[in-house]
């Protein structure tokens, strides 16, 4: 029943933005990225929805219980990342969290694999 009620609120998440209306505009800790307050909230929530959404997959998983952690806290970290710098890179460095991210769950999946063909 849980996963019912979270996924009801991902989809009052996507309303919840259009109810906030304030003026100017809001921007990030660590970039110079301004947005108007409701775009702001708008892409917030939607981090926070895939964060829930993650949720509601690894509650009754049996299956790759270590990857979809893994995507949960990844999630979590990117929303945290939206918040902060709107996604631009935290140093100068080529390398963004999303390669970051990419690279991480990428060799989570091939570690599943690896695990699944050895244990046939």
């Amino acid at each position: 029943m849980i996963r019912l009620y979270l996924i009801f609120a991902t989809l009052a998440f996507s309303l919840l933005f259009m109810f906030y209306k304030p003026e100017g505009e809001w921007g990030f800790m660590f970039s110079d990225m301004k947005l108007n307050p409701q775009s702001w909230m708008y892409f917030f929530f939607e981090h926070l929805i895939v964060v829930i959404l993650a949720v509601v997959i690894l509650i009754d998983s049996v299956k790759y219980r270590t990857s979809l952690w893994l995507f949960v806290v990844i999630e979590f970290i990117d929303t945290v990342d939206y918040c902060l710098t709107y996604g631009e890179p935290w140093t100068n460095s080529p390398v963004t969290w999303n390669v970051v991210k990419v690279s991480v769950f990428g060799t989570s999946i091939l570690y599943e694999t690896w695990n699944y063909y050895r244990n046939l």
